[in-house]
């Protein structure tokens, strides 16, 4: 008749000391070594603590109804400028048509594009050869990190020929110096930019030094020729917003439970190898030790 393994259970062997005794310190200094080496080389390694993380988010973003609008025309040292309800120094100079509206095509209740369509009247004599047009955005993220912050969305276009008209399609990214605190609510900048800058340049200086800001990538500019006399210059302006990526700094939990993981890979190494240096040590009886086997009592 044939015979095949059922079952197996393995042997234990137990190894017993007194309390000071040589046997007592190889225990003692090598576990101090299992759990003191992992976490050197885990820290040592880099990446033991998580400084930063990044997600993706959706910002809600809303259109303030403030601008700024430079043309630069056949006239260098008089540009046409339109702007909303903000005051800086330059003289106001034209009276212009704007409208926008904003689209939530997904319906999750976050705007995804915004539209701005723009009407300059010129005069007979005049032609556009750069446009400037920079927006008041309203920013807020709220997922993990908690930010809101006025910004800008700005479009600079220049056209070697005189231009009748100007078409814009960019996509609104968020940018940032340091990391956002996680949980922690901000919200900066929460006056006008536009109204509270003395001038186009100081303007331009202060937004450039802020460490969280908007901008316009993927921005694609289509010059249209040959402008009737008697026809406003027109400026369509399309911002698509879609997810950014959020830099953030991690709270305490998720840092310990990174920093756990890390340890607890390189721990089981150790562990292992370990093992296998205490089974030499007291199966070849290196160090004294009583012997205990499960049919055997210890004499």
């Amino acid at each position: 008749m044939a015979v095949y393994e059922v079952f197996t259970q393995p042997v234990s062997y137990r190894y017993k000391t007194t309390l000071c005794s040589k046997a007592t310190v190889v225990f003692v200094i090598s576990s101090l070594f299992v759990i003191i080496l992992p976490l050197v080389v885990s820290y040592r390694s880099n990446g033991f603590w998580l400084k930063s993380d990044i997600y993706q988010e959706q910002p809600d973003v809303k259109f303030t109804h403030d601008y700024l609008l430079v043309l630069e025309t056949s006239i260098p040292q008089n540009p046409i400028q339109c702007r909303a309800q903000f005051s800086l120094n330059d003289n106001f100079q034209r009276h212009c048509l704007f409208k926008s509206y904003e689209e939530d095509t997904n319906r999750d209740g976050k705007i995804d594009f915004i539209t701005v369509n723009v009407k300059v009247p010129l005069l007979r004599n005049e032609s556009v050869y750069s446009v400037r047009l920079i927006l008041a955005l309203d920013f807020y993220i709220s997922n993990i990190c908690h930010l809101r912050m006025q910004s800008l969305a700005a479009v600079e276009s220049t056209c070697g020929v005189p231009g009748a008209g100007l078409d814009v399609a960019a996509d609104l990214r968020f940018t940032q110096k340091k990391p956002v605190d996680y949980r922690t609510a901000e919200a900066l900048f929460s006056s006008s930019l536009l109204a509270d800058s003395s001038s186009l340049k100081d303007l331009i200086l202060t937004y450039s030094q802020r460490n969280y800001s908007t901008t316009l990538i993927n921005q694609y500019n289509l010059w249209a020729s040959g402008r009737d006399e008697d026809e406003p210059f027109p400026i369509t302006l399309r911002i698509a917003i879609p997810e950014s990526s959020i830099v953030y700094r991690p709270g305490f939990w998720q840092v310990v439970k990174w920093a756990w993981i890390q340890y607890l890979s390189v721990f089981i190494v150790f562990l292992h190898v370990m093992h296998i240096l205490q089974e030499y040590i007291f199966s070849n009886q290196l160090v004294p030790t009583f012997r205990s086997v499960p049919w055997k009592k210890i004499h």
